[in-house]
């Protein structure tokens, strides 16, 4: 299998008015490894893109799918 991918996307964690503490908004981009057809590693790096937002982050991440 093995297939490597990329991707890019704008992603609203919360969505609230500024009185319940305001949008929480990331422009996320990363890559995806298909170990298999169930399994699969991600790395993406995150930039907040408002002031109620982490500035950046890194994040690592394992998916399994049981059939």
């Amino acid at each position: 299998m093995g297939a490597l991918r990329g991707f890019v996307e704008l992603a609203g964690q919360a969505l609230r008015s500024k009185r319940q503490g305001g949008n929480v908004v990331t422009f996320d981009a990363g890559l995806t490894y298909a170990i298999d057809l169930d399994t699969q590693l991600d790395v993406s790096v995150n930039l907040g893109t408002n002031r109620q937002t982490p500035d950046r982050a890194l994040a690592i991440g394992f998916s399994r799918r049981f059939r």
